[in-house]
């Protein structure tokens, strides 16, 4: 019978030498072996689901009259729909028009999404539309204009992806300028069509427009002409030097050259700011009259927005983390901007130490002697900032002590290990180059009990640990915390 078996699988093709041998070793009643035998065949059997091939390419092209804009959408096969990944404003039903017959856009169920009329799966879908400025919620704006008319796109809202699929590609983009305007993608200028993967699937800003960009060996960057005189002065001076700093201090140049944008408008009373990032980007947009009027303090708030912003290319994009070790990354980029501004000279030694007791006081009153990880409460997690920022200043401030350096030679230390082991860095490495470095693991077993626990008195173990590197601090009967000096690395 055995013999008859093994003869039926070969003729099959759906054997292999293992269960030959289980046909001829095995001592099982003729009808369990069959069974477990036609079981077997019928795994061999059954099909695999392929690896999906879907991709998406969409074209953006300028078009030459009026504001608008004609996209096209071209899939690797035919897909039932096409639906947006962001649903902001669901602006799009009512606003783009159909240049592909039996192709339109449609709200189903609450989602926005490209549909054929008569059912069938399409491949191609075009449309015409003019640029849209509304704001939308929570997601960045579609178009943000400057003082000339030229603009930027945000691409994310033009991501879509089929019911069948679960998208994880890169998009692939082509945009086409219009004959007398540039572009702008990544911190490439181009005059003529460009492509452009979108890796990361979080999209980008792409200027179309004629301004002239800073440009320089570290970024591009397009200041919108309106902008008050004294400001357009300061930050064609600020982002220059700001990227030459960091990447002398970390030692590592960028790999890739970033696109930051300023847009202005003067309507509307006050001063008004918003901005943020995106990979390879910075933006930031200005809003209202009083921006004319000098102001040395608001130029500051702009100035340590930037700096921490700027931050993160290298300690969150260049190099990356461990996504729940966001103190490092966060209070990183905002101690990176406070040494950034006093040694570039924005700022006083003065206001240095104010930041720091900010951060500080502020650490204090969220953690409410618990320990980081355990503050919650907040979905902004303001407190991984501001004690991030102390935890950093604590760093620092060993590191001046034990060799003469400052913080940015232990990001350049930490960063080169990230580089040789190929990996994101985490907190443990955060604390095996520190105590490395410093030839001390005292502080790095603090920090770890004021991250984690178990903690009773927070304010305690700071003040000891500033009292064992030389941060100096005063306290007021309101319980307010001062911190008067601290140790300062020579610049080089």
């Amino acid at each position: 019978m055995f013999k008859q078996l093994e003869l039926l699988f070969l003729k099959l093709g759906t054997i292999d030498i293992s269960a030959l041998w289980f046909t001829q070793h095995l001592n099982l009643g003729g009808v369990v072996v069959m069974s477990l035998l036609l079981i077997l065949v019928g795994c061999s059997k059954l099909p695999r689901k392929p690896e999906s091939l879907f991709s998406l390419k969409v074209t953006v092209e300028h078009l030459s009259y009026k504001d608008a804009w004609k996209v096209t959408f071209q899939t690797s096969q035919p897909v039932p729909n096409l639906i947006f990944d962001r649903q902001a404003n669901r602006f799009k039903v009512n606003t783009w028009k159909p240049l592909t017959s039996g192709i339109v856009v449609k709200e189903i169920n609450g989602k926005e999404q490209l549909v054929s009329l008569n059912s069938k799966p399409f491949q191609e879908a075009s449309f015409e539309f003019a640029s849209y400025y509304e704001m939308t919620p929570k997601d960045y704006e579609f178009f943000q204009s400057f003082s000339d008319s030229s603009v930027v796109m945000y691409t994310g809202h033009l991501h879509a992806c089929p019911e069948t699929e679960d998208c994880h590609e890169p998009v692939e983009f082509l945009f086409i300028p219009r004959s007398h305007e540039e572009g702008i993608v990544e911190g490439k200028v181009f005059r003529s069509s460009i492509m452009w993967r979108d890796k990361t699937r979080r999209g980008t800003y792409v200027y179309f427009g004629n301004l002239n960009p800073i440009e320089t060996t570290s970024l591009t960057a397009i200041v919108d002409p309106a902008l008050p005189k004294w400001l357009k002065d300061r930050f064609n001076s600020l982002l220059p030097n700001l990227f030459d700093y960091y990447a002398k201090k970390t030692g590592y140049a960028l790999s890739f050259k970033p696109f930051v944008f300023l847009s202005y408008s003067s309507e509307g009373g006050g001063k008004n700011s918003s901005g943020g990032t995106l990979p390879g980007l910075i933006q930031l947009s200005l809003l209202g009259k009083s921006w004319a009027e000098e102001d040395e303090e608001s130029f500051i708030d702009l100035t340590r927005f930037l700096a921490h912003e700027t931050a993160h290319l290298w300690n969150g994009q260049l190099f990356q983390y461990k996504s729940g070790d966001i103190w490092m990354h966060e209070g990183g980029a905002d101690a990176f901007s406070y040494l950034a501004l006093y040694d570039l000279k924005y700022i006083s030694k003065q206001r240095l130490l104010d930041f720091q007791t900010e951060a500080f006081n502020a650490c204090l009153s969220m953690l409410k002697n618990r320990p980081l990880m355990e503050v919650n409460e907040d979905p902004n997690r303001r407190a991984h900032y501001r004690c991030g920022a102390i935890f950093s200043l604590l760093t620092h401030a060993a590191l001046v002590r034990k060799t003469g350096n400052d913080l940015f030679y232990f990001w350049n230390q930490l960063f080169k290990r990230v580089q040789k082991e190929g990996k994101l860095y985490t907190e443990d490495l955060y604390f095996t180059t520190l105590e490395e470095i410093i030839d001390n693991k005292q502080l790095s077993e603090k920090i770890k009990i004021l991250s984690h626990g178990p903690l009773l008195n927070a304010q305690e173990i700071f003040m000891s640990q500033f009292h064992e590197w030389g941060v100096v601090v005063k306290e007021s009967t309101s319980r307010h915390i001062t911190i008067t000096d601290m140790p300062l690395a020579r610049l080089n």
